[in-house]
């Protein structure tokens, strides 16, 4: 579905005509971004996320919602390394809006709201992994309720 390295290309990035300082390479951070996705949805989907050639039609809304996400976190991540590299006091507002934007869209994708056609499901989680249920743990083996009340009674 994506290039091996991530879900979007460098051609993808929305950074305009900026001219990068030369310690940024756009190809690590659409890698890192694409690594930092898969990190968070991998308990749910095998990853990285790949959909056959045959499938890539019907899965349209799968590849470039992730390309979208990947294309997002990376342009971001670059605007602010680069602001940092030029020395700007402040955050580069568009910057700042792709990332809480991107991760936002990969906040949907963990809650299950948004549920990603095509994708393999994760049929081994990490045992540590707990879906939307509740539990209770009581690591005292005794109600410290019950004991107050054993000596006010």
């Amino acid at each position: 579905m994506s290039d091996p390295n991530g879900y979007c290309e460098v051609s993808d990035l929305l950074i305009g005509d900026l001219i990068l300082p030369v310690e940024i390479d756009p190809a690590k951070y659409i890698t890192s971004a694409a690594e930092e996705m898969d990190s968070r949805i991998g308990l749910l989907y095998e990853t990285p996320i790949e959909i056959d050639d045959a499938d890539k039609e019907k899965y349209r809304a799968t590849i470039t919602f992730l390309r979208s996400i990947n294309t997002r976190l990376a342009s971001g991540r670059i605007l602010m390394a680069a602001a940092s590299a030029l020395e700007l006091t402040t955050v580069h507002a568009y910057a700042r809006n792709l990332v809480e934007g991107a991760l936002a869209d990969l906040k949907l994708i963990e809650d299950r709201k948004y549920i990603l056609q095509g994708a393999k499901e994760n049929t081994n989680p990490p045992e540590a992994y707990v879906s939307s249920r509740a539990y209770s743990y009581n690591q005292d083996p005794v109600s410290a309720v019950d004991s107050f009340y054993a000596v006010v009674d």
